[in-house]
């Protein structure tokens, strides 16, 4: 009786010294595509407003690095191309803005800011000519908020 005793108080101090079993860690939850594509394209977003933001304040080499994550997250990120151009003109790296505006374009062909933004650079860059065709284009668009921007941008040219 006493050894059972024994063999019991052995074993109860034994687990008493146990340090308790962590729970099991949940799988990772898997995304879909769309979920993946959806975070992307956020992540897209927030970089893209950083770079306006700095491209607003004259950093424009914070800019180009945001836009560069963005574009890294989103391939087909057409507001990040064309902040993308406009960041570019601003430095005068005519091709390279020239790229991104054609990505752009490519991208979304009616877009009335990329269309007015890229009439803007060719007007700064004397192509007046062909800037007057992307600013009508931006006018076309019924539901373009800020109609006066083309109207204005082209009347200047």
């Amino acid at each position: 009786m006493i050894r059972l005793l024994v063999v019991m108080l052995v074993v109860l101090a034994g687990c008493a010294n146990r340090p308790p079993t962590p729970p099991p860690t949940p799988e990772p939850k898997k995304l879909t595509q769309a979920q993946l594509a959806a975070e992307a394209r956020y992540r897209a977003d927030v970089h893209a407003e950083l770079a306006a933001n700095y491209y607003s304040r004259q950093q424009y080499d914070v800019a180009l690095e945001e836009l560069g994550i963005a574009l890294s997250s989103d391939r087909k990120h057409v507001a990040a191309y064309n902040l993308l151009g406009l960041t570019y003109m601003e430095l005068r790296e005519d091709s390279k803005a020239e790229e991104a505006f054609g990505t752009a374009l490519r991208l979304a062909p009616a877009n009335p800011d990329v269309n007015n933004n890229y009439g803007w650079y060719l007007c700064n860059r004397q192509r007046e000519k062909e800037s007057i065709a992307y600013f009508l284009t931006a006018i076309k668009d019924p539901l373009y908020a800020q109609p006066h921007k083309p109207l204005t941008n082209a009347g200047i040219c």
